[in-house]
């Protein structure tokens, strides 16, 4: 989001949505699914550390870059790679790529809450 993207960050129980104008808000369950999120996004990055959970390819934008960072298969990539060719597949990230994405996303975060108690 400090580049310019909107970025959904998707857990059990909620959907937060960092816009590029520092903004974050809690999204509507409603209306925000991680279908609607993945339909929308150009990069989506998978980190969920349970073996249960496969990423749903048929929301999948066209052309989407897709990075798996947990230590567990988000994604069936053999599904993948025969019914979604037009999807980049990172399969794997190194600990120091995933550290990285931790502190940015921590950095976000402190960013909001600043921005929040100056208002």
């Amino acid at each position: 989001a400090r580049k310019g993207a909107t970025v959904y960050s998707i857990d059990v129980n909620s959907i937060l949505k960092f816009q590029p104008n520092g903004r974050l808000h809690r999204c509507n369950p409603d209306t925000t699914t991680l279908a609607t999120c993945l339909e929308e996004s150009n990069v989506v990055v998978t980190g969920v550390p349970t073996m249960d959970f496969q990423l749903p390819l048929s929301n999948i934008g066209q052309g989407t870059t897709l990075i798996n960072v947990s230590e567990f298969p988000n994604v069936c990539e053999e599904m993948l790679l025969t019914e979604r060719p037009d999807v980049k597949y990172i399969p794997q990230v190194g600990k120091v790529t995933v550290a990285v994405l931790e502190d940015n996303l921590m950095n976000l975060k402190l960013e909001a809450d600043q921005r929040r108690n100056q208002q």
